[in-house]
């Protein structure tokens, strides 16, 4: 809890001291959980400890990302709202917390852990080496927004079972019959949805071959690329470049290569950039290599082409194009659009664009070529 407060403490250093409260709210929440985790094991208190520290460790990761911050947090409020009321359970004795609920905190538990693994993945990058599927769920890609969802359907579930038997616990207690019979039988058609659902998910799998899984996650990532594309609304970024090849002449401008005087605002930068950006593009095929080439031309005659914000919608095009199957960088792009109340943005703002920027400048090795800064209408433009 102190280490929490810790991170969100640098928050509102950072003038984001709305933060500190909502961090406050979302710990007080999980604190009736792990009471509950330490009453079951109480010989290995570490559980409890090592779930304090992994969602320390999230809130880290994301705490130099405002936009990714704040999507953060509203993902983990979500999550817990759909927790069970873990207080009920906090007053009941040890031997009277069945076996049913046991299990249902053991899956909380692990969904909690599989929540914290998806964020972090978008934070981080596991490299491009991807183990061998075991089986066709492993091999089935789908977007964070979905496998979100899934996990709360699985806690709602653990929520209403928890609920009925501690109804049914309390039925008992008072020797209501009635009470008694609608709390089992709630508890038989919780369970009877439960099964019915798990074997819809193993029908469905068992169907699938390898192959037809790869399609599936192949269609879903391809939709997915349509609206990371729609969503960035890059502009014509490589019509600038075009035109200065256009307009260089054969063997010239070699030089550049070689010399680091540059000429004054009107002289021919434009064409000097469209040569360098050829020359590493000729590199950029060559096997081996382990950097990604990314350019800008900020044009004084073309409105989209002069602000920031265009210049970072056309640097996260280049890198989605050039990596549309890497896994790590599909799922900073999905994070960074899900809004998991409403249908999502229909286009990037300036602070979501700037955080995207700054992770996959920590992801690949970048070599960025901008031709014209001194021509932005608005270097210090914020709205886009």
């Amino acid at each position: 809890m102190r280490k929490l407060e810790e991170v969100a403490k640098k928050r509102r250093k950072r003038g984001s001291s709305r933060f500190l409260d909502r961090i406050a709210r979302l710990s007080d929440r999980l604190q009736p959980f792990f009471g509950v985790v330490d009453i079951m094991i109480q010989s290995n208190p570490e559980y409890t400890a090592l779930a304090w520290g992994a969602l320390r460790f999230i809130l880290q990761l994301a705490s130099g990302f405002s936009t990714f911050f704040e999507k953060l947090i509203k993902t983990l409020e979500r999550f817990c709202r759909e927790m069970p009321q873990y207080k009920d359970i906090q007053l009941l004795q040890e031997d009277q917390i069945s076996a049913r609920i046991k299990e249902c905190i053991e899956k909380v538990y692990g969904h909690m852990f599989q929540l914290f693994k998806e964020v972090a993945n978008v934070f981080t990058s596991g490299g491009r080496i991807k183990r061998t599927p075991v089986v066709i769920a492993e091999i089935l890609w789908r977007p964070f927004e979905n496998r979100f969802d899934g996990l709360l359907e699985e806690v709602k579930s653990c929520r209403s079972l928890i609920e009925f038997d501690i109804a049914l616990l309390q039925a008992r207690t008072a020797n209501d019959t009635k009470a008694i019979a609608v709390a089992q039988k709630e508890i038989a058609e919780e369970e009877q949805e439960q099964n019915r659902k798990a074997q819809k998910k193993a029908d469905e799998l068992a169907k699938m071959t390898d192959e037809i899984a790869r399609m599936v996650s192949q269609s879903y990532r391809e939709q997915l690329f349509e609206r990371i594309q729609k969503w960035l609304s890059p502009p014509q970024y490589s019509d600038a470049l075009f035109r200065g090849k256009s307009l260089r002449e054969p063997g010239t401008n070699e030089w550049v290569l070689t010399n680091t005087r540059f000429c004054n605002p009107g002289s021919g930068k434009s064409v000097l950039a469209s040569s360098i950006i050829d020359e590493l593009m000729a590199e950029y095929h060559q096997e081996g290599r382990i950097w990604e080439l990314c350019y800008f031309f900020f044009t004084p005659d073309c409105k989209e082409s002069t602000t920031r914000i265009s210049a970072y919608r056309s640097i996260l095009a280049q890198i989605l194009h050039r990596n549309r199957q890497d896994e790590d960088m599909i799922n900073k792009f999905d994070f960074t659009m899900t809004d998991i109340f409403s249908s999502g943005t229909p286009k990037a703002g300036l602070d979501e664009l700037f955080g995207l920027v700054k992770l996959l400048f920590q992801q690949f090795q970048i070599l960025l070529v901008l031709d014209g800064i001194d021509d932005p209408d608005e270097l210090t433009d914020t709205s886009g």
